[in-house]
């Protein structure tokens, strides 16, 4: 199924030429010749691949990717930068500007083709994820619903015959099992994952004895400081059991990956959601992806944490939870990294706020407080996953 390419370019031989690979791949095509004709295409329909050149009269490529990455698509916009532009700090202010790829001109044919079909599959995943955020949001507020009405029974319940206290694991820690959605974690992960998946998956306490693919992402709350991290990992028949279910059949093992990591994007937005819900507010991270090492890296590094195994026609997902104390760190602006989570606010010397506490830092944030406020102190979390 061919998506929709948008290319950018004022140079007529460029763009014949990028106009028939993109063809030969299959694609259907717009053209702009300039940087305001591209964001007034864009803000009317949006592209699902933008193949931008820096150089533009009017608005120039850099500028248009800050552009796009403001605006509140419905839909994720995959940005290719194909430029002349042959230099390390060209390539990073381009990443930083929001691009997800950088080409070198003269295009060469294969090349453009192979990183088109990339993209192709980032962009397909990134709709099936945004398709089942809203599903997911909508199953979310049916358990928030019947949980409303099962907790009033537990109520009329609890004033007849209280319960015995429940017990305390003593190595979680303090603060997050006295939360309402830390007992309702397994529930809603499964939810999660029914939901993303189109499957009645169910519990199962075996833990698999070989994983192919993995990916984890964390949740932080400055507050508590803590750190939640959520572990996927499925054998390769597995994943690949849960790519044709869809998308058809499976490219290559990156597709694979990339599925696993959707998997906890998904999951991630639903556990924070609930924390939401309950008024705790986690900051998320970026999934991490690995090839089987997911589970033991969080048991090393998280003294509490858990295994379990979802099930559905012989396809198992196995899924790690695990909890760690994140204390605070103090460094100059300057110093801010990418991956780092804000503990306080961040105010100038005349006590202006900078940015919020609890935001998670990016190469641009980084880079704008340490050019506008490079010896604030900053309080951070260093949420990476290292």
């Amino acid at each position: 199924m061919p998506v929709d390419v948008l290319i950018v370019e004022d140079s007529q031989t460029d763009r014949v030429l990028l106009e028939r690979i993109v063809e030969g791949v299959g694609h259907t095509i717009r053209i702009a010749k300039s940087g305001a004709d591209a964001k007034a295409m864009i803000e009317e329909s949006p592209p699902d691949i933008v193949l931008l050149d820096w150089m533009l009269p009017g608005i120039h490529g850099e500028a248009l990717t800050k552009h796009i990455r403001a605006i509140d698509n419905t839909k994720y916009i995959y940005i290719v930068f194909v430029t002349s532009k042959n230099s390390m700090d060209a390539m990073r202010t381009a990443f930083a500007a929001g691009a997800d790829d950088y080409m070198m001109k003269p295009v060469h044919r294969d090349e453009l083709a192979a990183r088109l079909r990339a993209a192709e599959r980032i962009v397909r995943l990134e709709t099936r994820l945004r398709e089942r955020v809203l599903e997911l949001e909508s199953a979310l507020r049916r358990l928030e619903v019947s949980a409303a009405m099962k907790g009033a029974v537990a109520v009329t319940a609890h004033s007849m015959c209280p319960p015995p206290p429940a017990p305390v694991d003593a190595s979680l820690p303090s603060g997050l099992s006295e939360t309402t959605t830390w007992p309702r974690l397994d529930e809603i992960l499964q939810l999660s994952v029914n939901e993303f998946l189109m499957g009645e998956f169910v519990q199962n306490g075996a833990t698999p004895t070989h994983v192919d693919f993995d990916a984890r992402i964390t949740l932080t709350n400055v507050a508590l400081g803590l750190e939640v991290a959520l572990g996927f990992a499925a054998d390769r028949g597995s994943a690949e059991a849960l790519a044709q279910r869809l998308f058809g059949e499976p490219e290559d093992d990156a597709m694979l990956q990339d599925l696993l990591g959707e998997i906890a994007n998904t999951a991630m937005g639903a556990v924070k959601a609930a924390f939401s819900a309950e008024g705790q507010a986690f900051t998320a991270g970026i999934p991490t992806s690995g090839r089987g090492d997911g589970a033991s890296w969080l048991a090393e590094h998280h003294p509490w944490h858990r295994g379990r195994v979802l099930d559905h026609e012989g396809v198992h997902l196995a899924i790690t939870v695990a909890v760690r104390q994140r204390p605070t760190r103090e460094l100059k602006a300057k110093e801010l990294g990418e991956g780092m989570v804000l503990a306080r606010d961040v105010k100038d010397d005349n006590g202006v706020l900078l940015v919020a506490s609890g935001t998670r830092v990016s190469a641009t944030l980084a880079g704008r407080l340490g050019r506008i406020a490079p010896n604030v102190r900053v309080q951070i979390i260093d949420a990476a996953v290292s």
